[in-house]
């Protein structure tokens, strides 16, 4: 579960900014040392933000602050990187807020947004003294492309780095899951949940208990040159009203060195496709409403799945007819071991 959400600037938040520019000041330390963050620099840079909340948003934002539990924590941006090339950067300026995966969340909704916009290639930019940000660049699926240039700080040289994200343009092939697929599955969902920030790491003993239940409506693996680097799963669930024919989306998987190409994207719009034709009436989900809204997922306050905060249990009607009542999904998502 996505612990951040993105939202646009509100006035409340430039007290905020104001506290970062002044006494919160560890960040710029790792944000662009050689440049002078001054007096003069801070107060243009809150007037610029103070002008725009002003001004009517445009269709396609460039900009999104960080919210986490109702606390502003930070910012994502978009800019020209040497004028025609679109860049992005984050800055979580508060310490505490360190270390805990929230830059990922928020970079990776943002990167979801701009692909759902039209960009499928972005840039980025950090130093090679900012391991924290190399780190997320890379595994969001950046690549260095560029780190010829060099910067001098406190005495020391380090280099300057440019990073590209662009789709994949691989041959994928996605196919119905073998037995003989089992194992590799089974590999790809752990490598695929071992560092998420919400996972138990149980979802390869879901899938098992799935299939030992006969309940895998759909098992669907992506390959690229004979290697299975990603699955999906669907399986029934129940509705309290008694409406049949609906089911759950989920676990879907990507190994890490694959992810950020378009291979979930992939699993996720064929298995929709494929169950759609096969006469179901619905598909639910729990997951981050911004990044599964691009596929026609939403919230419908008449639906809900209990101990889950409502807004990240979100479905995809096939009919008009959209039922009523308590979501359960199958025993197997309770597998521990």
């Amino acid at each position: 579960m996505i612990r951040v959400s993105l939202r646009d600037t509100k006035r409340e938040d430039l007290d905020d900014y104001r506290r970062w520019f002044s006494t919160e000041l560890e960040w710029t330390n790792w944000d662009a040392p050689w440049e002078k963050l001054d007096e003069e620099f801070a107060e243009n840079f809150i007037s610029r933000i103070e002008r725009s909340i002003d001004r009517e948003p445009p269709a396609v934002r460039k900009r999104f602050e960080i919210e986490c539990d109702g606390i502003h924590i930070g910012w994502v941006s978009a800019y020209k990187m040497d004028g025609e090339r679109l860049a992005i950067g984050i800055d979580i300026p508060e310490k505490e807020f360190w270390g805990r995966g929230f830059g990922k969340e928020a970079m990776q909704l943002f990167l979801d947004y701009l692909d759902r916009n039209g960009f499928d290639t972005i840039y980025c930019q950090t130093w090679s003294g900012n391991s924290r940000m190399v780190r997320l660049a890379l595994s969001l699926g950046f690549k260095i492309i560029d780190n010829s240039q060099t910067v001098c700080i406190n005495g020391i040289i380090y280099e300057r780095l440019n990073f590209r994200r662009k789709e994949t343009n691989m041959d994928i092939t996605i196919r119905e899951e073998t037995r003989a697929d089992f194992d590799a599955i089974t590999s790809v969902t752990i490598a695929a949940f071992t560092d998420h920030p919400v996972s138990r790491q149980t979802e390869h003993f879901i899938i098992r208990e799935l299939r030992k239940a006969d309940a895998m409506l759909l098992s669907l693996v992506a390959e690229v040159e004979d290697k299975i680097v990603g699955h999906i799963a669907f399986s029934p669930v129940e509705i309290s009203d008694g409406t049949n024919g609906w089911v759950g989306l989920g676990p879907v998987s990507v190994l890490p060195d694959f992810q950020n190409q378009g291979i979930g994207r992939a699993l996720i719009k064929i298995g929709i496709a494929l169950l759609s034709k096969s006469g179901i009436k619905g598909i639910a989900l729990v997951g981050d409403p911004n990044y599964y809204s691009q596929y026609g997922f939403k919230n419908y306050p008449q639906l809900i799945h209990e101990g889950i905060p409502q807004e990240y249990f979100l479905v995809l009607p096939v009919t008009e007819d959209i039922p009523q009542g308590n979501v359960t999904f199958h025993k197997a998502y309770f597998a521990e071991e």
